[in-house]
């Protein structure tokens, strides 16, 4: 759609005595100007489009934004326009709280714009970084929904480093795409076209100067059905320009140690095999570990249509048991990269993880991963149930913190009551202790194992997502 476009605005001057000084000094008038920002510019923008608008500070870019965005909302094909700058943001609102109509909802946004932190979801709006900010405001913009087809940015990323920038312009462009919604922005910075890959490109010179270029996506009629369908090219399928940077090599328990307090569990997992590093630029920005298999998993059993030998378990299959990415490069497929990259470099015939984080972020997948989701077990249910009429919230129990709160608040016959209903899961108790011990359960006396233990039942008590990969290449040793 072809939209003509005129700027024009004037410009007064105060008659103070400073003022007439001035003009007396440089021999100039006070009388009002006439600027001309735009005179009948004419842009081609169609629904979908991603819009970029760059140009110098000063240059006319946010008049040429909001002059767009005013002419595109007369028009009913492109939908409603939303202004991110026009969003309120409570400075003390918490994330999770205040976005989407349920949990489950808030999470999937959050996580679609990289926030995908189990912490960072309880996180107040100013403790976030520049760039958590940014994303989150990305988010509110997209929990509206079907409401308006037109999202806008001024000033587009602006306070941000540029790795971050690429980032959330990469991040953005490819849910617009996927939503089917039109984006305009405007950044002084030019640094953003191979993220963004914009449908169409305009540099807003001083004055009246303007250049458009359009690099629309490719279509093709289909002589069939007389539709117009977009052929691959600049859609949401292609990566972020950061990806080309990152190298995976091999890594050590200490890479873990520098990036374990971004995992939500955060702790080391039992029986690492390998680790392996996202490494951009020098630095470590990603981190997968592989550990030892678990005995028994009833996903695993789902998977093969069987239950396996434990010589064969042990033999085959390897977990992927954390997979970490700073915070600042989520959402960029740095996650999905270090599974894919890895998964046949262990040599293991199979692959196998379970990921709470995989119901909102579904990189095991992308990786080439099958899933499987399935109901607990009715034994952990029923633990986590009778640890209920003990004093514990189900809901709470899997933060082994607040199950060891719940103990120190007990006398020595309720926690000797609740030892011995844990006592009883011994799957989980051995996780506890760590499954190299020898089972005692007088180990059990120790708040802090037991603890351990009831959040490993409310764990074990949850909807399970099993993820798994056969190596087509595997070839026994």
């Amino acid at each position: 759609m072809l939209f003509s476009i005129d700027a024009v605005f004037e410009q007064g001057y105060p008659r103070t005595e400073r003022a007439i000084d001035v003009a007396q000094a440089f021999g100039i008038a006070l009388n009002t100007r006439i600027f001309k920002v735009l005179d009948g510019v004419e842009v081609n923008i169609e629904p979908g489009d991603v819009v970029y608008i760059t140009g110098e500070s000063g240059s006319g870019k946010s008049i040429l934004l909001r002059t767009l965005a005013e002419h595109i909302s007369k028009h009913k094909i492109f939908g409603k326009v939303c202004i991110a700058d026009n969003i309120k943001i409570d400075e003390d609102e918490i994330l999770v709280e205040r976005i989407g109509s349920s949990t489950d909802e808030a999470i999937r946004l959050l996580s679609s714009v990289g926030l995908n932190d189990a912490y960072l979801f309880l996180r107040c709006y100013r403790e976030l970084s520049d760039g958590q900010k940014y994303r989150y405001r990305v988010a509110k913009v997209l929990a509206r929904g079907s409401r308006y087809g037109v999202l806008v940015f001024d000033e587009f990323c602006s306070t941000l480093d540029r790795d971050t920038a690429k980032v959330v312009a990469y991040m953005l462009q490819k849910i617009v795409r996927a939503n089917g919604k039109t984006l305009l922005i405007a950044t002084a910075h030019d640094d953003l076209a191979d993220d963004l890959k914009p449908d169409v490109i305009i540099h807003k010179g001083y004055g009246s100067r303007i250049s458009i270029e359009y690099c629309r996506r490719m279509r093709e009629l289909d002589g069939m059905s007389g539709c117009l369908n977009s052929m691959k090219g600049y859609g949401s399928d292609h990566e972020c320009s950061l990806l080309k940077h990152v190298r995976i090599e091999r890594g050590c328990i200490d890479d873990w140690k520098m990036l374990e307090e971004y995992h939500y569990r955060g702790n080391r997992p039992y029986g690492i095999k390998y680790v392996f590093n996202a490494v951009l630029k020098g630095e470590v920005v990603g981190i997968i570990l592989y550990s030892m298999p678990v005995p028994y998993c009833r996903g695993r059993n789902i998977a093969l249509g069987r239950v396996p030998s434990i010589e064969e378990v042990n033999r085959d299959f390897i977990t992927i048991s954390r997979v970490v990415v700073l915070p600042r490069f989520r959402g960029i497929g740095i996650a999905k990269m270090l599974v894919r990259h890895t998964m046949p470099l262990v040599g293991k015939r199979y692959v196998e993880s379970i990921a709470v984080m995989g119901r909102y972020n579904p990189f095991f997948i992308k990786a080439g991963m099958r899933e499987i989701v399935y109901e607990p077990d009715r034994k952990y249910v029923r633990a986590l149930k009778g640890l209920e009429g003990y004093g514990f919230n189900s809901r709470l129990a899997a933060s082994r913190d607040y199950c060891y709160s719940i103990l120190q608040s007990m006398d020595d016959d309720a926690v000797e009551d609740v030892l011995n209903v844990v006592s009883k899961v011994r799957f989980a108790v051995m996780n506890a202790i760590g499954r190299s011990k020898e089972y005692s359960k007088t180990m059990l006396y120790d708040k802090h194992i037991l603890a351990k233990a009831i959040a490993n039942i409310a764990m074990l008590a949850q909807e399970k997502h099993y993820y798994i990969w056969e190596n087509p290449e595997y070839l026994p040793s």
